[in-house]
C-alpha cells in the first residue's frame, strides 16, 4: 500500500491553515499546518513534503520567499500559492519560480 500524500499548509491565519489541512486529510493525505513562512519554510527543508500550500501574505516571511527557497533546495515538491490579495504580477512571478 503507497503512503499518503503529505501535505504542509503555511498560513498565519490559523482558521484557514487548519481548513485546508481538514481538506487535505479528508482526501487521504497526511497534512500538517504551520503558522506563518517561517515556521513553514523551517519544516519544509527539514522534513519531506509532497506539496507545500503557501499564503503570500504572511506578517513574519512572505510566501513568494517561501516559494523560492523551496524551488532552490527542494525542487521536487510542489507548491501552491494562495492569497486574497495577489494579482497579475505575483500570479507571474510564482509562475516563473515554477
Amino acid at each position: 500500500m503507497a503512503r499518503p500524500h503529505r501535505v504542509l499548509v503555511v498560513d498565519d491565519d490559523k482558521a484557514l491553515a487548519e481548513i485546508c489541512a481538514r481538506l487535505a486529510q479528508e482526501m487521504g493525505c497526511d497534512a500538517r499546518t504551520a503558522s506563518g513562512g517561517r515556521e513553514g519554510l523551517t519544516l519544509a527543508l527539514r522534513e519531506t513534503y509532497d506539496l507545500v500550500v503557501t499564503d503570500l501574505r504572511m506578517s513574519d516571511l512572505d510566501g513568494m520567499e517561501v516559494v523560492r527557497k523551496l524551488a532552490e533546495e527542494r525542487p521536487e515538491t510542489c507548491v501552491i500559492v494562495m492569497s486574497g490579495f495577489a494579482g497579475v504580477p505575483s500570479a507571474v512571478e510564482a509562475a516563473k519560480l515554477g
